[in-house]
């Protein structure tokens, strides 16, 4: 088994505080895309993984409206996460919050609920989508282990910064960042941010993120409201 840190693009290794302040996010912004941060060997290996993992433990969620948008996805919670190697090994790493550290500039923790902390979020229909909205907790470090081929085909990150209103994603404030398998971002300030991850267009593709959620050491206990919905609990 390769060491995890072999996978990592050597731009953000070592992973440290002093790495992630190299990166660090420019005043006002919310968003920073780490281009390549998984090597081809790694995609190859989180791949792997991931689509083990959502074979035996993806739950399918099929809701209309989770807090006014809808969510049609299949997810890994924390707890089922665990039984990977690479992927929890690098989510759950402690060099990777200090990293995290650096680039948002202030002490950060895992959130709490431990069955949304550390998760893998798959939308693999055309039509899949996580519908806009803001997050309990401080931010995400979300690594792309597979993408769609086009920009076209949908899974495009789109988000407005300093706002929660979801209808500012559709006027003229809306970013959008799309990405390719590798790749990784870390969003901070999610709570004050609306976003969301277009529909899929084409069938056959397929969009996977192993998500890391984060969050100040004051508020990493604040409850999730989709915890129970998406992540099967609260814990």
């Amino acid at each position: 088994m390769p060491a995890l840190d072999s996978l990592i693009g050597h731009d953000y290794q070592p992973l440290s505080r002093e790495t992630g302040a190299r990166h660090a996010l420019r005043k006002g912004e919310h968003i920073i895309v780490l281009p390549g941060f998984l090597i081809e060997e790694g995609v190859r290996l989180f791949r792997e993984e991931a689509l083990r993992l959502l074979g035996a433990h993806g739950k399918r969620k099929d809701l209309s409206a989770l807090n006014g948008s809808p969510r049609h996805m299949t997810t890994v919670n924390g707890r089922h996460l665990l039984n990977g190697e690479y992927i929890p090994g690098l989510l759950r790493h402690p060099a990777l919050l200090e990293y995290v550290t650096g680039i948002v500039g202030e002490r950060v923790v895992p959130y709490g609920d431990t069955n949304e902390a550390c998760v893998l979020i798959e939308l693999n229909n055309k039509g899949d989508t996580h519908g806009a909205h803001c997050d309990q907790f401080r931010g995400v470090l979300n690594v792309a282990v597979a993408m769609p081929d086009e920009a076209e085909d949908g899974g495009v990150l789109a988000y407005v910064p300093g706002v929660r209103d979801p209808a500012a994603l559709r006027g003229k404030d809306r970013r959008e960042v799309w990405l390719k398998p590798g790749d990784a971002y870390v969003m901070d300030h999610t709570d004050d941010c609306v976003h969301e991850v277009t529909p899929l267009t084409r069938r056959g593709s397929r969009r996977i993120i192993a998500s890391l959620a984060f969050s100040d050491p004051k508020h990493a206990g604040i409850p999730s409201q989709s915890s129970a919905q998406l992540f099967d609990g609260c814990s």
